[in-house]
């Protein structure tokens, strides 16, 4: 009983592991003092256009301290990113160059955006 009972557990965590990826990004912050904070987007896939507004991010996260964003609960396989500068008002920068990697279960990657420009 107690052998079906661990060999279960064991099996139940290898699937929730395919949804436990998560990628820190970070970046310079921008020099423009009407920038406030900034927002991540991700969305499955290698080298994906985002559409516009980015309305296809299947997560969008706002990093209103500093610099390092966290995009966690990613499922296994690739991703996409883009980050924009937010200014004071709201207006939104252009996207900053598209990056990507593949998110292997259970792992946790770090990367750096080249530039997030006003």
């Amino acid at each position: 009983m107690i052998k079906k009972l661990l060999i279960g557990l064991l099996s139940a965590a290898t699937a929730l592991s395919v949804f436990a990826g998560t990628v820190n990004l970070t970046w310079d912050a921008s020099t423009d003092p009407a920038v406030n904070h900034y927002k991540v987007y991700a969305v499955a896939g290698t080298n994906t256009v985002f559409t516009a507004n980015n309305a296809n991010a299947t997560s969008v996260i706002n990093v209103t301290n500093g610099v390092v964003g966290s995009v966690s609960n990613l499922f296994t396989g690739a991703w996409s990113f883009t980050a924009r500068a937010i200014s004071t008002n709201g207006l939104e920068s252009a996207n900053a160059p598209t990056i990507w990697t593949n998110v292997p279960p259970s792992t946790i990657l770090n990367f750096r955006f080249l530039s997030v420009t006003p």
